[in-house]
């Protein structure tokens, strides 16, 4: 996503007349910012949801259900 964001921010600042690696900064920062207001609103959208991997709204997790195999913090003794 954040390709995009980098080619054309590259593209606009093409002609400044400034150094590079103050260039460098002002793409790194304007992309990483683009690219995490567009995914923020991505996760507003019941499709941006699921393309991360979350649930959908309101919907309950299963009684015993952990994220990432985790249950209170420690493994699960079957590695789930």
């Amino acid at each position: 996503m954040h390709y995009v964001f980098v080619v054309w921010i590259q593209y606009f600042i093409l002609g400044a007349a400034i150094f590079a690696l103050a260039k460098a900064a002002f793409v790194f920062t304007g992309a990483l910012f683009l690219a995490l207001a567009v995914s923020s609103a991505l996760r507003l959208t019941p499709w941006g949801r699921a393309l991360v991997g979350e649930r959908p709204w309101g919907a309950a997790a299963a009684p015993g259900a952990s994220i990432g195999g985790q249950a209170g913090g420690v493994w699960n003794q079957a590695g789930e």
